[in-house]
C-alpha cells in the first residue's frame, strides 16, 4: 500500500509549551486516516503541520521532516523551495471544526478563490464551482441563489460549502479538522456520506472525537496521547461489530 504522508520527529510548540512531540507516522494514500486521541492530546496541531498551518500562530517553534505525495512524488514541504505556501494549501485543502464562509454570496466563496488561487473566470470556473457543489451534495440545493449570501445557509450546507470550496481549487490532499463537531445529526450523517464518496479520489486525513464516527469512516488510525504517538493500526486489526467501538474506546 502506497504512502500520502511519512512524518518524521516531528515536534510543534507554542510559546515554549510542547503541543506534539517526536512523532514518528506512515499515513496511507488510501482510505481515511483519523487521528484520535483525548482533547489536548495533539490531534489539531499534527493535522495542521500538513499544510504547515500551524506557522500562522504566534509563538510558534517547529522542527522535523514532514513528505507528502503531491504531483505523483514525495516531496519534502518543510524544505526551502519546494512549495511556496499558498501551493501548498491550495493542494493540501483543509475544512475546520466550525463552518467558516466568507462572507459574500454562495457564488463568490467559491469563485473568489478560483480566481486568486488558480487564476480561473468565465465558464471554466462556473464548471468547476457547479462540479464542486454537485460533489458535496449542494447543486440543486443552492443553484436557484447563488447570490444569496452564504450565512444564509443553514450549519450543514455551509460546512459542505467549505468543503466544495476546497474541493474547486484541486487539491490532492483533504485535511478535515472535527468538521462534523458543530453540526445536526442529520448533518453530520450527510458530510459524513460525502467523505465516504470523496475518499477513492482523495487521501483524507481528520480528526475525530466521536468512536462512532471514527469507525464508520476510518480505514486507518492513529492514536496520540500527551502530543506523542502511541498507537497506530489499520481498522482490520479491530475486533468486529460492537466490540470494536469498545476496543477503541478502551485505547482512548
Amino acid at each position: 500500500m502506497g504512502l500520502c504522508a511519512e512524518i518524521q520527529n516531528l515536534s510543534v510548540s507554542f510559546h515554549g509549551r510542547k503541543a506534539v512531540s517526536g512523532i514518528n507516522a506512515a499515513l496511507p494514500s488510501d482510505g481515511i486516516t483519523v487521528l484520535i486521541g483525548r482533547s489536548g492530546s495533539g490531534k489539531t496541531t499534527f493535522l495542521r503541520a500538513l499544510n504547515r498551518l500551524n506557522e500562522t500562530f504566534e509563538g510558534y517553534e517547529g522542527s522535523g521532516s514532514i513528505r507528502l505525495l503531491l504531483g505523483g512524488e514525495m516531496k519534502d514541504i518543510c524544505s526551502s523551495g519546494t512549495l511556496n505556501l499558498t501551493e501548498l494549501r491550495r493542494k493540501v485543502g483543509m475544512v475546520f471544526q466550525t463552518p467558516n464562509p466568507l462572507p459574500l454570496s454562495i457564488r463568490r466563496n467559491i469563485m473568489l478563490p478560483l480566481e486568486l488561487m488558480l487564476g480561473s473566470g468565465g465558464s471554466e470556473a462556473d464548471e468547476k464551482m457547479e462540479t464542486a457543489l454537485k460533489t458535496t451534495g449542494l447543486w440543486n440545493e443552492v443553484r436557484d441563489r447563488l447570490d444569496t449570501p452564504a450565512n444564509r445557509l443553514s450549519g450543514g450546507q455551509q460546512q459542505r460549502l467549505c468543503l466544495a470550496r476546497a474541493l474547486a481549487l484541486e487539491p490532492e490532499m483533504l485535511l478535515l479538522d472535527e468538521p462534523t463537531a458543530s453540526l445536526d445529526k442529520r448533518s453530520a450523517e450527510q458530510i459524513e456520506d460525502h467523505l465516504l464518496f470523496l475518499k477513492d479520489r482523495y487521501s483524507i486525513v481528520m480528526v475525530s472525537h466521536s468512536v462512532r464516527q471514527a469507525l464508520k469512516l476510518g480505514s486507518y488510525f492513529v492514536l496520540l496521547k500527551n502530543g506523542t504517538v502511541a498507537a497506530s493500526f489499520f481498522k482490520e486489526e479491530l475486533p468486529e461489530g460492537k466490540d470494536a467501538e469498545k476496543a477503541l474506546t478502551d485505547l482512548l
